[in-house]
C-alpha cells in the first residue's frame, strides 16, 4: 500500500521559514503539473540471493512512469570480502527493468568496508561510473573532472545534485579528507553556478553529512543553505530506517532518509519549487 507525504516550506518574499506550512494538495496524486519533476530513489540493496529475486518485481511495478531513477548506494550487503558478481547482479537488473535514466552514487559497502577496496572501487566504477548513459540522454549531466561519481543536471528548475558522501570507520585520513574537500569543491561550485536560476535544490548522496566526519562538506551546504534561502531537500540512506526530519540546522534544508529494498518499494519523489509543498514522497512499504 501506498502512503503519501506532503513536506512544505512556507515562502514569502523569497523567505523561507522554519515551520512547515499547511499542504496545498496539487492535482490529484496521479498526474504532475509541468512544473513538477518526478522520480523514484532506492538504496541499499538488493541484499542478498532473496532481495535480488524480488528486485526485477520492485522496479516492474512502479506506480507511476517516472523521469529517471536515482540509487543511492550500497548496491550489496555489508561483507569484507565483497563478490564482486554483485556489483554485475543489480547493475544487469537496472537495466533490464529500468525504462528511463537512472544514476547510481557509491555506498560504504560497495567499496570503503571491502578488503579490498581497490579492487571493489574498480568493480564498482566498471559498472556504475556515469551509468545512466546506458539510456537516451534527457539532461545535461555534469561530472566532476577529478571525481566523476559526483553529478549534477537542473531540470524544471531544479538543481540535482549527487555526491560521494559516506559514513564509515575511517582507516585513511588523507583520503577520506580528500573526498570530503572533492564534495565540498563540486557543491559550492554546482550552488554558486545554478543557484540563482533554480527554485529549488536536491541533494543525492549515500550518507548523511556528519558535522564531525564531514565538517568542510557541512559547514559548506549550511553557508550554501543561507545564501540561496531556497528549499533544499537532502536524500539518503545508509541507515536503514525511513526518516523525515530537520537535523540541520538550516530551515529551509529537510532531510529524508529512505528504507533499504528490502523494506520497501522505490519512494516516489514529486519536485514543485513553486507550491507550498515543493517536496512530496510517496512510499510503499513491504509488508
Amino acid at each position: 500500500m501506498w502512503s503519501t507525504l506532503c513536506l512544505s516550506f512556507l515562502v514569502a518574499s523569497s523567505a523561507v521559514h522554519g515551520d512547515e506550512a499547511v499542504p496545498r494538495q496539487i492535482g490529484n496524486g496521479t498526474t504532475v503539473n509541468k512544473e513538477t519533476v518526478s522520480f523514484y530513489v532506492m538504496g541499499d540493496g538488493p541484499y542478498g540471493s532473496k532481495g535480488r529475486d524480488m528486485f526485477p518485481s520492485q522496479l516492474q511495478r512502479l506506480e507511476h512512469r517516472p523521469e529517471f531513477m536515482i540509487h543511492l548506494g550500497d548496491t550489496h550487503e555489508r561483507q569484507k570480502d565483497c563478490n564482486l558478481t554483485h556489483f554485475d547482479a543489480a547493475a544487469d537488473i537496472m537495466l533490464d527493468n529500468i525504462p528511463v535514466p537512472a544514476f547510481v552514487l557509491p555506498g560504504d559497502t560497495d567499496w570503503y568496508e571491502c578488503n579490498d577496496k581497490i579492487a571493489s572501487w574498480n568493480k564498482w566504477s566498471e559498472r556504475f561510473f556515469k551509468f545512466h548513459e546506458n539510456w537516451p540522454q534527457l539532461f545535461d549531466v555534469k561530472h566532476q573532472e577529478n571525481r566523476s561519481e559526483n553529478f549534477s543536471f537542473v531540470h524544471k528548475r531544479v538543481l540535482f545534485l549527487g555526491v560521494h558522501i559516506l559514513y564509515v570507520s575511517v582507516d585513511d585520513w588523507d583520503e577520506w579528507n580528500k573526498l570530503v574537500h572533492d564534495d565540498t569543491v563540486w557543491l559550492k561550485e554546482q550552488f554558486e553556478s545554478f543557484g540563482n536560476d533554480v527554485g529549488a535544490m536536491v541533494i543525492l548522496g549515500h550518507a548523511y553529512a556528519h558535522p564531525r566526519r564531514c565538517k568542510e562538506f557541512y559547514d559548506e551546504l549550511l553557508l550554501q543553505a543561507k545564501a540561496h534561502d531556497k528549499p533544499i531537500l537532502y536524500l539518503h540512506g545508509d541507515t536503514h530506517n525511513f526518516v523525515v526530519d530537520r537535523r540541520f540546522p538550516s530551515p529551509n534544508i529537510l532531510r529524508v532518509v529512505i528504507d533499504t529494498t528490502r523494506d520497501s518499494d522505490p519512494m516516489q519523489v514529486t519536485v514543485n519549487p513553486y507550491s507550498a509543498v515543493p517536496f512530496k514522497l510517496k512510499r510503499r512499504p513491504i509488508i
